[in-house]
């Protein structure tokens, strides 16, 4: 690990970028029984590097198992609460046609997010 550190301080250097160690995270990506048998410490400018198992990457839950679950649990859960919204605004008197606006402008666009990159797996689904 140290030397894929080393590899990437370089990689930095030679194309004039500034490595910041505290907005790095390091995620393992495994398909092991026993993932932390691996598990090692690894440090960027005397900064050790958080290490997480998911990792949020241009809007996207990527997960250390490589499976969609917090993805779409993520996604889930945001859009539940704006449904909640939803609801509320429909006690409050709002016709069906304004209601179909808020659903296709502020839920339906979190669920449809990426879907090409996740939807073929329909087995979480």
């Amino acid at each position: 690990m140290d030397l894929v550190a080393r590899e990437i301080q370089q990689y930095c250097m030679d194309h004039k970028m500034k490595l910041n160690p505290k907005k790095c995270k390091e995620m393992f990506v495994n398909f092991m029984t026993n993932p932390n048998i691996l598990s090692r410490d690894l440090v960027v400018n005397g900064t050790q590097i958080e290490s997480v198992d998911a990792y949020k990457l241009l809007g996207v839950m990527l997960g250390s198992n490589l499976k969609w679950n917090t993805q779409v649990d993520d996604k889930t859960k945001k859009a539940c609460k704006r449904l909640y919204a939803l609801r509320v605004l429909k006690k409050a008197g709002l016709q069906e046609r304004e209601l179909v606006l808020v659903y296709k402008s502020m839920i339906r666009p979190i669920l449809e997010y990426a879907v090409e990159a996740w939807s073929d797996f329909p087995q979480y689904l």
